[in-house]
């Protein structure tokens, strides 16, 4: 069986997100509709949990979750601070 059949073709998590436990790059670029060169500079900023192996970047799943939820309530948090002065 071909590698994508076996990362796409079976049961997915929000819009179509496999349910390895280690993603790509471009799965996480695909993701959050941004370009694999920004989240390449947001990896090499500190910005989202990787590994390295090698010149092979990979993110975990849970963490990149975990991640972006937290994205979303600094993002909250900062619309509250503006809206109070």
């Amino acid at each position: 069986m071909p590698l994508p059949s076996l990362l796409w073709g079976v049961g997915c998590m929000a819009e179509n997100m496999p349910e390895s436990a280690i993603l790509t790059v471009t799965e996480v670029a695909r993701y959050l509709k941004l370009s694999k060169v920004m989240v390449y500079r947001m990896i090499e900023d500190g910005r989202i949990p990787h590994y390295r192996f090698g010149r092979a970047v990979r993110i975990p799943r849970d963490r990149f979750f975990v991640w972006l939820k937290s994205q979303e309530r600094e993002e909250q948090e900062t619309q509250k601070v503006v809206a109070n002065n």
